[in-house]
């Protein structure tokens, strides 16, 4: 029972997948801009001679410096926190939304069995005050 209308075209991967330092940063200094994924990568291939009215930056290469050995765990640990605080900022609604449509049903459920035992707990205690008023009112008629 294939479905082929019904399925998405397959998407193409992206040319150029930064790394974790380039999406990240190092130790709070601002994350290099990332290249469009539009535009190919420069190579020293493709890359035009610049030209003397407008100079242009060093081809970006795909190495990544290495990271100074002086990092301390601080900084680490730093990195680690506005990770964690921006994942859980982006998981927070996506938890929610799942929380609340697993609960739905057995929250309903529960209303509706509230609901039923209001409507007995009252019934029993308008017949028992029913009940009360009415022999209050045959023993006032009754002779002494």
């Amino acid at each position: 029972m294939s479905q082929s209308g019904s399925r998405p075209p397959p998407r193409t991967p992206p040319r150029v997948v930064p790394t974790l330092t380039e999406v990240v940063g190092r130790a709070g200094a601002p994350a290099p801009e990332l290249a469009s994924p539009m535009t190919p990568p420069t190579t020293p291939a493709t890359a035009r001679a610049p030209s003397s009215r407008t100079p242009q930056p060093p081809a970006r290469t795909a190495e990544v410096p290495a990271a100074p050995a002086a990092v301390s765990a601080i900084d680490e640990e730093a990195l680690v926190q506005r990770v964690l605080a921006e994942a859980m900022r982006q998981a927070g609604p996506i938890v929610e939304r799942r929380l609340r449509l697993a609960l739905a049903p057995a929250l309903a459920r529960l209303a509706d069995a509230f609901v039923q035992n209001a409507r007995d707990e009252i019934t029993r205690s308008v017949q028992e005050a029913l009940a009360k008023a009415l022999d209050q009112e045959l023993a006032r008629r009754k002779p002494r």
